[in-house]
């Protein structure tokens, strides 16, 4: 993800939402610097994580701008060239 990102950050947003309850902003602030990622990271909300059926941590959801769910994967690594691809089909929405 590090590795594509940077090439779709000036039209992709991307936001990375820490579900577990126990951390606060400070902990995923610092997780974020610790892995050098240079996208925003927050806490999500209950009622958000419910409605989109999150129930582990490394859910990923790719919505485009219409707010439709273009892309969902449960646990799992994501490769360069999958991350590549879902950029590339929100780019085109």
């Amino acid at each position: 993800m590090k590795d594509v990102y940077p090439r779709y950050a000036d039209r992709v947003g991307f936001v990375a939402v820490g579900i577990d309850p126990t951390e606060g902003p400070d902990v995923l602030r610092a997780y974020a610097e610790e892995n050098g990622y240079p996208w925003t990271v927050t806490l999500g909300e209950r009622e958000v994580l419910e409605r989109y059926g999150v129930v582990s941590t490394a859910t990923k959801f790719a919505v485009d701008r219409q707010g439709i769910i273009a892309f969902q994967r449960g646990y799992g690594v994501i490769d360069a060239g999958g991350w590549e691809g879902v950029f590339e089909d929100l780019v085109q929405r």
